[in-house]
């Protein structure tokens, strides 16, 4: 029942933003451009949830999920996560409607290296104790609003999942803190008070 409400209350927010916004949510984290508006209203109505697309992800790939977010490809809205084992990133796409994981197409393994950007965040991943999944539950929380997207981040030297959850006024960002499950001060919300 309250996940209902939830999406009701979700997805009337994302209809008057939409006609407000002419169909593209802005964030109110610094201006970016979030998902569409028929992503989220798409995802809102929809049987599955971003935290369990992780979760089935996190099964089928047999890793820890890293980012996970709503995409509208082409037309086509689906939520896109990337795992990680063993060093190895994949890439998997999840219906938000059915909750179905697509097969993986050719390219969308690929092996971390030691140069790797991203090498350094993934590198502690398996000792945190907070997952992407716990992350995006807690943002929820704190928000009221419906998640659209999530990845591990390096906040100050120190592991963080930065969440973008869709509310009334737009996309906002909260940052949970990988270890305590703390939501953490948004740095950009200060810079706005300068």
């Amino acid at each position: 029942m309250k996940k209902q409400t939830l999406a009701g209350t979700a997805l009337a927010a994302v209809i008057a933003v939409a006609a407000i916004g002419g169909g593209t949510v802005v964030a109110s984290n610094g201006g970016e451009e979030g998902p569409s508006a028929r992503a989220i209203i798409t995802v809102a109505s929809g049987e599955i949830s971003l935290k369990q697309a992780i979760e089935r992800a996190e099964r089928q790939a047999g890793g820890r999920a890293i980012d996970a977010g709503v995409d509208d490809d082409h037309g086509t809205i689906a939520y896109e996560v990337t795992t990680v084992a063993d060093g190895i990133v994949r890439h998997l796409t999840i219906d938000p409607r059915t909750g179905v994981v697509a097969a993986q197409e050719p390219g969308l393994v690929e092996r971390l290296i030691d140069d790797d950007d991203d090498a350094e965040e993934h590198a502690g991943l398996a000792q945190l104790p907070l997952s992407l999944t716990d992350a995006v539950a807690a943002a929820e929380l704190a928000t009221g609003g419906t998640a659209t997207k999530a990845e591990l981040e390096s906040e100050d030297g120190a592991a963080a999942y930065e969440v973008d959850v869709a509310v009334a006024d737009g996309i906002q960002t909260v940052v949970i803190d990988g270890t305590s499950g703390a939501v953490m001060p948004d740095d950009d919300s200060e810079d706005d008070d300068d």
